[in-house]
């Protein structure tokens, strides 16, 4: 769980969307945001005045770059309640 629930009346007045990315190196060694990729892609879809978020999905997706490693990125996207 990545936020806080909402409550149990709320408003949810515009959509949401972040995303968060790593790097893998030599697909060993994690870029130090590596672990927090979802609760940073989170942040960035409720934004600055949002409370949370409701009927969320999540995607993640990989992608290898060569001689470097592998990037992964998270996407969030929801309903912000406010």
């Amino acid at each position: 769980m990545v936020g806080p629930r909402p409550p149990a009346e709320y408003t949810a007045t515009r959509e949401g969307d972040g995303r968060a990315c790593a790097f893998l190196v030599f697909g060993l060694f994690p870029t130090a945001s590596y672990q927090r990729r979802t609760a940073i892609a989170y942040e960035r879809a409720i934004g600055k005045s949002g409370l949370g978020l409701v009927d969320t999905q999540l995607q993640e997706s990989w992608y290898v770059v060569p001689y470097v490693g592998d990037l992964l990125c998270t996407r969030v996207r929801g309903r912000v309640v406010e």
